[in-house]
Formats: structure tokens, sequence, C-alpha cells
């Protein structure tokens, strides 16, 4: 917007007509008024502003059109309107403001320091955008407006404060917000922002705070049913957190382990004998997940093992071929009504020992790929060990295994899963498939 005059000030009258903004022509008139294209920038925002005091619909649709298709003499008003929008509490304009924002980075600098200079971010600016997008906001705003080019000023010395440091202000203030949420979608959100920065590890003091926020929001006793199941059956758990979830998935993987070398050697389901008789390959991938995940649904589903909440074990919907390894563990609470509430999520991610990315994956598929774009707190790093002796030499998968042990090879994948960031939890569990 042109700076040759303070913004807001052309027709300071209409800002003295209080209590008449119920009168439906006078309305209209000053909404004639605002599509006259003779109009400078401030006068169009003038008018527009008192229109989205009075909540006049046919303004924000206008508005939020010029955001979308402004035709070319009307360009001019796009700043204009966008910054009104916002400053007014954005709705369902935000994702065209965010558009315009993302997608062009002098407009989205100017936007924000405009904002700053004309009301310092006014609390229905904030009011209108959920979790998600406060948590894009302040990942956007720490990018375009890092911190290592705030102003920095003398303790003590009378300084102007311009509009660079009431954004810096603002921007600082945009996790605490979120976190303030007292929502499980806030917990997410932060842990989202803490995979994307992760050079700010004080966000995890605020993952902390909102996770206690949402607690004590959404805590709820258990009902009869759940505290008679716990009492009953000595092998029901409950599961408040992130961390009980990935120590019953951990516990429930080497029950697994055991069972596949016990009665019956089951562990056959996991190797092709060869012709002959006398060697082995194992199974695809693929099979050993869904071996792991039937065993799962029956351990957790159909036993009712976890006392205070539902749990549901399926792929991950949408994954494509070569990455159908993948399981989505959810365990949810829900209210009286039967709406969900509290839902940890958890991915395990299944590798054979032979996998080209069985020492990368970790970070870059089970991390990046699933837990920060699903804002699952849990990850579980499943890999199939599958011993040498008895496997075919012909089959090529056998070479590319390392010459490790399982042992050696739990402890290199720990020493990755311990460096994911703060809000992440990944386990490991290399699991003993030795051909029977």
């Amino acid at each position: 917007m042109s700076n040759e005059q303070p913004i807001g000030t052309s027709f300071v009258v209409l800002r003295e007509l209080d209590g008449c903004w119920d009168n439906e022509p006078l309305k209209s008139a000053m909404f004639a008024e605002l599509r006259d294209d003779s109009n400078s920038e401030d006068q169009f925002v003038s008018i527009l502003d008192v229109l989205l005091d009075a909540k006049f619909d046919l303004a924000i649709e206008f508005a939020t059109r010029l955001l979308v298709a402004a035709a070319p003499h009307q360009r001019r008003y796009v700043m204009a309107a966008a910054m009104s929008l916002a400053l007014h509490g954005p709705g369902d304009a935000w994702a065209h403001i965010w558009e315009l924002v993302v997608n062009d980075l002098a407009f989205g600098k100017s936007f924000f320091l405009n904002i700053a200079q004309r009301l310092h971010f006014e609390e229905k600016f904030f009011a209108g955008l959920s979790e998600d997008q406060l948590a894009e906001l302040y990942c956007y705003l720490e990018k375009t407006f890092p911190r290592r080019e705030d102003p920095v000023h003398q303790p003590g010395d009378a300084h102007f404060s311009g509009p660079r440091e009431s954004l810096m202000y603002v921007r600082d203030s945009i996790p605490q917000r979120i976190a303030s949420c007292g929502t499980l979608a806030a917990v997410k959100a932060i842990q989202w922002l803490i995979a994307k920065l992760p050079e700010q590890a004080w966000l995890s003091i605020r993952l902390l705070e909102a996770q206690r926020i949402m607690r004590m929001k959404t805590w709820s006793p258990l009902t009869p049913r759940e505290l008679f199941a716990l009492l009953d059956y000595h092998d029901r758990v409950l599961v408040q957190t992130a961390e009980d979830l990935s120590e019953l998935l951990v516990s429930a993987l080497r029950r697994f382990e055991n069972d596949l070398h016990g009665e019956q050697n089951p562990i056959r389901a996991l190797w092709d004998r060869q012709a002959g008789g006398s060697t082995f390959r194992p199974v695809e991938e693929d099979a050993l997940s869904d071996v792991v995940r039937l065993f799962l649904t029956r351990e957790l589903v159909e036993r009712e093992i976890i006392a205070n909440r539902e749990v549901e074990v399926a792929r991950i919907p949408g994954a494509r071929i070569g990455r159908r390894t993948d399981i989505r563990v959810d365990a949810v609470r829900r209210s009286a009504n039967g709406a969900s509430y509290d839902v940890l999520t958890a991915v395990i991610e299944s590798k054979g020992c032979w996998n080209d990315e069985l020492f990368t994956a970790l970070n870059s598929q089970l991390y990046e790929d699933y837990m920060v774009t699903l804002r699952a707190p849990v990850g579980i790093y499943l890999v199939g060990w599958f011993d040498k002796p008895k496997w075919d030499i012909k089959d090529r998968r056998r070479s590319r295994t390392p010459d490790l042990t399982l042992h050696e090879i739990q402890s290199r994948l720990d020493d990755q899963a311990a460096k994911i960031p703060q809000g992440y939890l990944v386990r490991v569990a290399v699991i003993d498939c030795h051909a029977p």
C-alpha cells in the first residue's frame, strides 16, 4: 500500500457514525462508493473497514473476490482487501490471503509489515485461525523475518518501535497462542513446528505446556467399566501418553518375536522353503508387515488389552507400491456421545534386513515422511532380521544384508532414534527371524 499518508485517514467521518450502521440504505450507498475505481487505496480501506465492522456480507464477498480474481484495474486494491479482511477476522478469506502470501514473497513481507504498522495484530486476526494455520504462520514468519535480523536496542535506550519490531513480538507470541488452545490439534501443531524448526529447542517447552493444558481440558476419570476391566485382568493397561503407547507396542512386538519361535514354529510363515528343502528365502517386506499387523490386531484390538482407549490397527491409506509396509496404530479415547478426542497415533515402518535404506529410512521415511506428515508422536522402526546360514545363496537379498549381528544393528539404529527431535518418540525393534 502507498505510504503517502497515514493508513486509514480518509473519510474519518465514517468512523464517527456509531449506531448508524444498522441502516441498510447507508450500507448500500457506501458499498456503491467502495466499488468506485477512482478511490485511492486508503479511501478503499476506510470504506471497507466500516462495512466489515458492520458485517455487511456484500462487502465481505466483494473483498474476498478481489483476492481471487481482481481485474487489472482493481489489482491495486488487493493488498488493502487482504489487510482489512485479516484484521476483521479472516475466516474463509484466510485461505486466499495465505495463497497470495506464500506465492509472492514481496506481497507477503509487505502484508505483514503493513498489518504490524497499522494495528499491531488485533486479537480478531488470530481468532479466525486454526492451530494448524497458526503453526504455518509462525513457520513462515520465522523464515521470512528470521530472528537473526531482529532489531536490537540497548536496554534503557529510548527508540521508535517500528513495524519490524512489532512483528517480532507478534511472531514470538504465536507458539504460546497455539499451546493455550488446549486441544489435541494444538499439541500436533507444535510437534509439526519442532520438526520444521529443529534448531529452536525451546519449542519443546511449549509442547509440554500444550500437552498439560490439553490434558487438563480433556481429562475425565475412568468409567466404572474401564476401572473393573483394569482390576479384573492383570494384563490390561492404561495408555495416557505417547511414552505409554510406544512401550506397549514395543512390548507387543517382543511377544511377537517370542511367539515366532514357540510351539509349532510359526517362523515358518516368514521363510519360503526352496526346492530340495535345505535352503530358504525370506518373505517380502509387505508379507512381514501383514503378519505383524494381524498379530497386533489380535493382541491389541481383539483382546482389548488397553483399558481406557479403543485401538485401530491398519495400513496407512494411500501408501504407494513399495511403501505398503507401514502400519498405523490409533489409540482413541471417546466421549460419552462417541466423539473421538485425545488420539495417540503411532506409525510402524517395517524393513527387511536386506533393504538398501535400512540405515536411512528411520529418519527420511518414518520420521520425515510419516510422523511429521501425520502428526504422529510415536514411531516404531521394525526390522526383520533373517540369518544367513540357511538362506539361499542365489537370493540377491542375501548379499545385500550387512554382515553385522542383530545386536549391532539394534545399537546403531537406537543411536539414530535418539537424535529425533523432542516431541517425537521413535523406538527400534529388531526382530529375530532366524530360519527354522
